[in-house]
């Protein structure tokens, strides 16, 4: 799976919670807002988890 894919299913999860109205739009827009903080985390984990000896879900937990 690529990050833009990735990225796509998360937004697309989050149109269909409002489809659902198990979230509002604007609950939606302001965890899309969030993802580029998320993106930058997740390029980050793999060292942080080579530095610490744990797993990429642990760096996460």
């Amino acid at each position: 799976m690529t990050l833009d894919l990735a990225l796509k299913e998360m937004v697309n999860a989050l149109v269909k919670k409002t489809f659902k109205k198990n979230a509002e739009i604007k609950t939606a827009q302001k965890t899309i807002n969030y993802m580029p903080k998320m993106v930058k985390a997740f390029l980050k984990s793999p060292e942080i988890a080579v530095q610490h000896k744990i797993t990429v879900y642990d760096v996460f937990s």
